[in-house]
């Protein structure tokens, strides 16, 4: 299974776990890693879908293959992450 990881730990992206969360019930692909966010410290508990593992510093700084979503609403902002993140070994 592909690790994978949301970045955005509001209600966007509980939903995003959600749909992650059911994608695997039909065919378990993605091993859900948890949360990076730059608004709440490391090891907040978002519901039941996981914790916060990071911000964006910790995600260049990654180690390992990782599959990420970003859960942003605003285009801009979205726009904006996304061209901060330097780690070749995340992809989109």
């Amino acid at each position: 299974m592909k690790k994978i990881a949301i970045y955005g730990a509001g209600g966007f992206g509980k939903e995003v776990a959600s749909i992650i969360n059911l994608i695997n019930k039909e065919e378990p692909q993605w091993d859900m890693l948890g949360f990076f966010d730059d608004r709440k410290p490391v090891e907040t508990e978002i519901s039941h879908f996981g914790k916060v593992i990071g911000n964006l510093n910790d995600l260049n700084s990654w180690h390992e293959r990782l599959s990420i979503v970003f859960a942003l609403g605003d285009p801009f902002a979205l726009s904006d992450l996304v061209a901060k993140v330097t780690n070749k070994k995340v992809d989109f």
